[in-house]
């Protein structure tokens, strides 16, 4: 995920386990309603967070793919008057916005090389005194700003050469674009719309899968690719696209059909798990997918679609087996099609 969306930082979430809280708090109900009986009402305990060994509980808000972290906050500061903050500018590139309250935040976080640069800035050194309460909420903020190119650029982006370059030959150029962009910056408006982030300055999140049973105990390279494969799996297309083959899992080899005691004539095409006996094809034949041909001639041009079965036919030029179909001791009329097994064609 860090890697297909150029993400300056990736957060890992774990889901809220409510199977297991729900135990617990009824078990908590009962002993307060036994307490309760014959005696004065005792003031309900206030309410914790529960399974908070997993991590932080926070809440965030992010876009409609699931996948830009547009905000995120710690329950126990929002319990305290913090607010879950989002940026206005933030909302003309994601107009719809969606929060999730029920998430852990584990302190599992990517950087990219380029994030350190935050670090060199004065300001921002002296302030931002945490990963998980600062630095993260601080990013997420910040992404679509013009103070994301602090971190956006790194030494394999290579517009940032470009513009370097561009530096070193137009200097007035580049301080009359800075001028221009801050007076953009006081006022955005739909007619006048901020200038889209750079890339690499992203802040990303990945939920762990609903499937239940997956546990990962990482002691060495090999585990970590494991691991990281199985929570990229959904996503695997995109991946095929930036990723080695040697680092994506190996696909199944295609069952190649089965051949035996038959004549091919040239352009015939055959699918996988077709199983082809004692049968005559003619020119341009194809059998599609877990189809069975048996003692049969199939005359030029001929079909045979997916897990039709045919044994001991003439199928005529051009003539189809509709999908499923089961022939048994037919003719087929030439440019014909057999949509049912039922369907009585005669000699």
């Amino acid at each position: 995920l860090h890697r297909v969306e150029n993400a300056a930082c990736s957060v890992y979430l774990l889901r809220r386990d409510y199977l297991s809280e729900g135990a617990s708090e009824i078990l908590d109900r009962g002993a307060h309603g036994k307490a309760g009986k014959g005696g004065k009402k005792k003031a309900t305990p206030e309410k914790v967070d529960k399974d908070a060994n997993k991590g932080n509980p926070v809440a965030i808000a992010f876009e409609e793919t699931e996948t830009l972290l547009l905000g995120i906050q710690d329950r126990h500061s929002i319990s305290h008057g913090a607010q879950l903050a989002i940026p206005k500018l933030t909302l003309f590139y994601h107009p719809s916005v969606f929060v999730k309250a029920n998430l852990y935040d584990p302190h599992v976080y990517l950087f990219k090389l380029s994030a350190l640069k935050i670090l060199e800035d004065p300001k921002l050194r002296n302030t931002l005194t945490s990963i998980r309460f600062d630095l993260v909420p601080y990013m997420s903020l910040m992404q679509m700003t013009p103070q994301a190119s602090l971190w956006s650029s790194s030494r394999l982006d290579c517009d940032v050469f470009d513009e370097l370059l561009d530096s070193f030959d137009e200097p007035h150029k580049k301080r009359e674009d800075k001028e221009q962009d801050r007076s953009r910056e006081q006022g955005y408006t739909l007619a006048n719309r901020p200038e889209q982030p750079r890339k690499g300055n992203k802040v990303v999140f990945a939920l762990h899968p609903d499937c239940a049973g997956i546990c990962c105990r990482v002691n060495n390279i090999h585990d970590y690719y494991e691991m990281n494969m199985k929570f990229c799996s959904n996503r695997m297309d995109e991946l095929r696209g930036i990723m080695p083959e040697w680092m994506l899992p190996a696909q199944p080899a295609k069952k190649s059909p089965t051949m035996r005691d038959s004549t091919v004539a040239e352009g015939c095409t055959f699918a996988e798990s077709a199983v082809i006996k004692r049968s005559i094809f003619g020119a341009e034949v194809s059998v599609g997918s877990k189809a069975r041909v048996t003692a049969s001639v199939l005359l030029e041009g001929g079909k045979i679609e997916e897990e039709a079965t045919i044994q001991r036919c003439i199928v005529g030029r051009r003539a189809t087996v509709g999908k499923g179909c089961k022939v048994r001791e037919r003719r087929l009329q030439p440019a014909r099609r057999m949509y049912s097994s039922k369907l009585d064609l005669g000699w």
